[in-house]
């Protein structure tokens, strides 16, 4: 969303921006529009419906009591100019500045911001908002503004994402390339080979999954570049600098797997939490009557074997395990409905995800990769779905009472997680 102020007085820019919570006044970004005003941008983590954009942009005007145009403005909004673009009448480009400096257009890189953003850098909390409408005495009812808890789709972390975002990485390889690591953000002398220069020409940082990369903005003439942590990896080890393809980056995540011996304690880290996780989720509630180990008995023994996989095979470079629900089933003794559907309650929980298929002689089964499970997130869910067996699992009970989104990350062919991870079961399909 933006806000686009046309007056030329920079004390409304600064205005508009202080009546911003706080947390969100830190996310603004703001660029000179190329002609005599501003746009005041907030590009956000997740989604939000229309009408609670327009409703927060039209309570920041009133908060701030300045002259501006908001985007969007209605359902039918119309786009407002793109950062990079040229004006119009004057031709100029439209460049990001410094809020201390809101004329000046050579301080920061437009394009590098823009693919900063791209990365998820910059981006402002959706539930800020949403609790800025609650606060601020929104017109509307409480029912047409859903308390966090209904809003917040809470998503998974892979291992990749955190095996991807530990900084314990950054410094093997930086110590290997003989440079030392003062921090995210922080400026130093580029490491990939080739590159010599005297003066710090590059940087860390997270993308918007807490995942490390590369801000390479050394080369005069190329400009800056982003590298993942991957592709830094493979340029050290080979001398050769290119991005690479989904399935080289899932060789060379096996290579490092193999090599750097802290990232397979953090799989095994990672597996021990879960398990004390879902063992909480399981102790019996000193009200139910019912036997928990003739109910929840199928889960524990799911995940063990699961948790066995996962140590097998981060062993051999993998982060992905090929499990068909008739293969666990007949490793856990269990009917193939019953783990099946042991699998998607996993799932659904937060402890693993599907990424996709790998083909058999005669079957075809899901591949699985292992998430952080987050406790808190997971006891909700659990409670929600008012702990139930096996039996009860089902697609329509978790898009009921934890929504469809939620239901489709884990019961339907095409999601955003899948695309993302998917590429690392590619290599073991040759």
């Amino acid at each position: 969303m933006a806000w686009d102020i046309d007056t030329g007085e920079e004390s409304d820019v600064r205005t508009l921006r202080n009546a911003l919570p706080s947390r969100l006044r830190e996310r603004l970004l703001i660029t000179l529009s190329g002609k005599k005003g501003w746009h005041l941008w907030l590009f956000l983590d997740e989604p939000i419906v229309v009408e609670d954009a327009v409703q927060f942009a039209r309570l920041v005007v009133e908060r701030a009591g300045v002259q501006c145009e908001i985007f969007p403005s209605s359902r039918g909004s119309r786009c407002i100019k793109w950062p990079g673009q040229l004006h119009p009448e004057t031709g100029e480009t439209e460049t990001f500045v410094d809020p201390r400096w809101l004329r000046d257009t050579g301080r920061l890189d437009t394009v590098a911001i823009l693919e900063l953003l791209y990365h998820g850098k910059y981006r402002a909390p959706k539930d800020e908002i949403l609790a800025a409408i609650r606060n601020w005495g929104s017109k509307r009812s409480d029912a047409r503004t859903p308390e966090p808890k209904s809003i917040h789709i809470w998503r998974p972390r892979t291992i990749t994402d955190v095996l991807l975002g530990d900084e314990a990485v950054v410094y093997h390889l930086m110590r290997e390339a003989g440079r030392e690591y003062r921090g995210l953000g922080k400026p130093f002398r580029c490491i990939l080979p080739e590159h010599e220069e005297r003066n710090p020409s590059a940087a860390w940082w997270r993308d918007g999954r807490g995942r490390l990369i590369y801000h390479d903005f050394h080369h005069g003439i190329e400009g800056y570049r982003l590298f993942s942590l991957l592709e830094v990896h493979h340029a050290l080890r080979t001398g050769e600098v290119q991005k690479l393809s989904p399935r080289e980056e899932a060789r060379e995540l096996g290579l490092l797997l193999m090599t750097f011996a802290i990232l397979q304690d953090r799989v095994r880290a990672v597996l021990e939490r879960n398990t004390a996780t879902l063992h909480s989720l399981l102790k019996p509630d000193t009200n139910d009557t019912t036997e928990p180990y003739i109910r929840f008995s199928c889960i524990a023994s799911v995940w063990r074997f699961l948790k066995r996989k996962f140590e097998e095979r981060v062993q051999k470079g993998f982060v992905t395990i090929p499990a068909s629900s008739g293969f666990v089933a007949q490793e856990c003794s269990l009917s193939r409905i019953d783990a099946n559907r042991t699998l998607n309650l996993l799932a659904v929980l937060g402890f693993v995800a599907k990424v996709g298929t790998v083909e058999r002689e005669r079957s075809r089964g899901a591949t699985w990769i292992l998430c952080e499970a987050s406790p808190v997130e997971a006891r909700r869910r659990w409670e929600a779905l008012g702990k139930p067996s096996i039996s009860k699992v089902s697609n329509q009970l978790v898009a009921e009472k934890l929504g469809e989104e939620v239901a489709a990350t884990v019961w339907r062919g095409a999601n955003e997680l899948k695309m993302q991870e998917a590429n690392l079961c590619e290599v073991e399909r040759k």
